[in-house]
């Protein structure tokens, strides 16, 4: 009896096996793999499993089956039978000898069997899944080479039934941004990666998803140098500005008829060739204003040009941004404010933001908490001043205020037509 409890045992244990190299194999990231198929066989062995799950799942399931079908037949008729034979010696046991003693040892299989057999590996593969599936890969492989026949009517039954089912397979390869903000929280809650490159990889993400009109300078606060003006009145401007490049107006101020570099400007003087901006002219890097911030970035690197001018539709100018603003956005924090005194925003004593109206409404959700602003893609505004207006339909007034999934945006002050200040306030728990 003792050798057929640990004949037992030991099928149970390789139920186990396969319960974890299945567990391992589908759990495995296949960048981790690839990493460790350099130097092992055994994860060249999983990728080549994990390339073909159904297989895979054929596999496992039939050395589950085959494990399981064994395992039933020794305990039911041998273990049952001598367990009968012991529990007969007990007078009031021995007229359901059989009985119970079938239903105990079914009992302890299947508690022994749930247990190691599938409960404690499974765990096991998804704790350790690369190191579980390089070193099960040659059992799954052999096991897959035996029993290639059945592996290939089962794999073929399987895809038949499957194309039944309506609906696209799903990409399993397929990685969300949001799976890649999570792995990044979890590494750097973990320690294996720095908050810094955390909050890097998130502003990146972010920024793929954001046009380049919500980073931009709008037009009515770009700075220009008039062509028709005196070189006077252009030393005045470059002087009492902070911006090393200037769009070049003739005359009206939609008129730009290039870019001019300060330093260009410079390098001429010191050569002698006085202050000349026609000569130190640039043309501009036209963008539309649905433009990817991304791709933007990847337009200055190609052309090499450091100031873009954004158009709408239309052709009219929007505004004008720069790689710095761009970089600015990767690292975190508004672009206008790196050079502003004052700051984008500010919380108060209360815990309510006073913000300006110009702030990126995906900036506005990071500081406040605001979960989503319905409609603003519909109204295609980009900031908080724009969101409002769309909401009131109207030029809006101090004092206005707009009701948000609880928060409130009130309008403090006013630019002329432009929302200047709004405060945004959470809601209570009274709410």
């Amino acid at each position: 009896m003792i050798i057929k409890l640990l004949l037992v045992f030991l099928l149970i244990l390789v139920n186990g096996l396969f319960a974890m190299g299945e567990m391992a194999v589908v759990s495995a990231r296949k960048a981790r793999l690839q990493r460790l198929a350099k130097t092992s066989q055994g994860a060249r062995r999983a990728l080549t499993l994990a390339e073909k799950p159904t297989d895979l799942l054929s596999t496992v399931q039939i050395g589950i089956t085959l494990v399981s079908v064994i395992t039933g037949a020794i305990g039911g008729d041998a273990l049952s039978g001598e367990f009968a034979a012991i529990l007969a010696r007990n007078e009031t046991l021995a007229p359901i000898a059989d009985t119970l003693a079938f239903v105990l040892v079914v009992i302890g299989i299947a508690f022994v069997s749930l247990v190691l057999g599938e409960l404690v590996p499974k765990r096991l593969g998804l704790t350790y899944p690369e190191r579980v599936a390089a070193a099960l890969s040659g059992l799954l492989l052999i096991t897959s080479r035996i029993a290639r026949p059945a592996i290939w009517l089962l794999s073929l039954c399987t895809n038949l039934v499957l194309k039944l089912i309506p609906g696209k397979e799903s990409d399993a390869d397929a990685v969300s941004d949001e799976e890649v903000r999570h792995l990044m929280r979890e590494g750097a809650a973990s320690g294996h990666f720095d908050t810094a490159e955390q909050q890097i990889v998130d502003q990146t993400l972010r920024l793929g998803d954001r046009r380049v009109s919500a980073l931009m300078t709008p037009r009515t606060q770009i700075e220009t140098i008039d062509l028709a003006g005196t070189p006077e009145s252009w030393l005045a401007v470059m002087q009492n500005s902070r911006y090393s490049r200037f769009p070049i107006v003739d005359g009206a101020p939609d008129n730009i008829v290039g870019i001019v570099r300060v330093k260009d400007l410079l390098q001429k003087a010191l050569a002698g060739e006085g202050l000349d901006l026609r000569a130190a002219l640039r043309q501009p890097l036209y963008i539309p204003e649905t433009a990817p911030a991304l791709k933007v970035l990847d337009q200055f690197r190609q052309s090499g040009e450091d100031l873009a001018l954004i158009v709408d539709e239309y052709g009219d100018l929007q505004g004008l941004v720069t790689p710095a603003d761009l970089l600015q956005a990767l690292i975190g924090g508004d672009p206008a404010a790196a050079h502003d005194e004052d700051p984008a925003w500010v919380q108060r004593e209360d815990g309510s933001w006073l913000i300006d109206g110009m702030m990126p409404l995906d900036q506005v959700q990071t500081v406040t908490g605001i979960p989503e602003f319905p409609g603003a893609d519909e109204a295609h505004v980009q900031t908080l001043g724009g969101f409002i207006m769309s909401q009131l339909k109207r030029i809006p007034e101090a004092a206005d205020r707009v009701a948000l999934d609880g928060f409130t945006l009130e309008v403090m002050d006013m630019d002329g037509r432009r929302v200047d200040k709004v405060l945004v306030t959470a809601p209570t728990d009274d709410d």
